[in-house]
């Protein structure tokens, strides 16, 4: 058992969604979230850039004595992986491989749909973990190459960036338009195809609070980006960026019933659960190993857990101002986080 927190952080809004699943998973954890908000988003940067700013994330967490780092940023985690892991001494884990690996299990057609960031579609990073997931590989194994502690997550994590950077020359361009790319076997089902769209509008959307369905102009913005992946008749599609299932109902609608979504957050944070208790890094668990049930649970800042386990806590932090953090954060996680976000700065 190890009480000490786990590390959350994301360019602004997007790693809540990690944040809630977390929160589901293993209510007894206490959470130091970290938002950049103001510096969002990091999907037009370069990748120096994206590095400096992913690893002045990384060093204010660690300043917690965290017990293991979750890269809830999918473009933090196609460009500044590598980086992370050769700094930090704990587990590091990135949000590509486990959405990739599900996935790959989830396609019937063998045709899935990436939409990320200008700079995680660009990588390759995507392409490359499913094509080892597809492949039996690399991907479908991230969450199990992190139970070797450090080590194994660190491996896990690296693995996914490496193949990003192979893969970098298929992704350039790749920015305003759908692309396809043969992604290794799945199977008996033969070569999967991924096509792959950046949606550079989704984040800042997201960062305003523009997600309802029934926004006139976030259904034009979206159906513009997904209309060539109708085309390509995917029917699996990866939330590519911790942001995008914000926008699930509008995506939902627009893409119908017959493609299944994959939520980026969610399944990293599967990946992070399953590997603390794994590990005996977990705070505590149901004297049976099972998975505790997060009903108990009465609001953010503290809870119960149905098992009378110990009570975890969440901290908020932002580099911009709290108020639109708060007011959305609490609308996202169904309960009230004002008062308990904190403004920092990072340089």
């Amino acid at each position: 058992m190890d009480a000490r927190p786990i590390g959350v952080f994301d360019s602004g809004l997007g790693g809540l969604t990690t944040v809630k699943k977390l929160i589901e998973l293993l209510p007894e954890e206490d959470i130091i979230y970290l938002g950049d908000t103001g510096r969002v988003p990091y999907g037009s940067r370069s990748r120096d850039t994206i590095i400096r700013y992913a690893s002045q994330d990384a060093e204010f967490l660690a300043g917690f004595d965290i017990k293991a780092m979750v890269v809830a940023c999918n473009t933090a985690s196609s460009a500044a992986l590598d980086h992370l892991v050769g700094a930090f001494d704990m587990p590091v884990y990135e949000a590509i491989n486990p959405p990739a690996a599900a996935a790959v299990r989830l396609t019937r057609n063998g045709r899935i749909g990436v939409i990320g960031t200008a700079a995680t579609v660009r990588s390759g990073a995507y392409e490359a973990a499913i094509r080892a997931a597809g492949a039996g590989g690399g991907a479908s194994g991230a969450g199990g190459g992190a139970a070797d502690g450090a080590g194994g997550a660190a491996g896990a994590g690296g693995g996914a960036a490496g193949g990003a950077g192979a893969a970098g020359a298929a992704g350039e361009g790749a920015s305003g338009a759908a692309y396809g790319a043969g992604a290794g076997a799945s199977g008996g089902m033969g070569e999967i195809e991924v096509f792959s769209v950046a949606c550079p509008l989704f984040v800042p959307l997201v960062e305003n609070g523009r997600t309802d369905a029934g926004d006139v102009a976030v259904s034009a913005i979206a159906g513009d980006y997904l209309r060539e992946l109708i085309a390509a008749d995917i029917d699996t599609l990866i939330l590519g960026c911790t942001h995008y299932p914000l926008l699930r109902g509008v995506i939902s609608e627009i893409l119908g019933p017959g493609v299944t979504l994959v939520d980026s957050g969610a399944e990293t944070a599967r990946v992070v659960a399953d590997d603390l208790r794994k590990n005996g890094l977990a705070a505590s668990r149901a004297a049976d190993g099972s998975e505790m049930d997060a009903g108990g649970r009465s609001d953010v800042d503290g809870w119960s857990d149905a098992s009378g386990g110990r009570a975890g806590t969440v901290r908020f932090f932002v580099t911009d101002g709290i108020e639109n953090f708060s007011e959305l954060a609490s609308r996202f996680l169904e309960s009230d986080v004002n008062g308990m976000v904190e403004q920092i700065y990072l340089e």
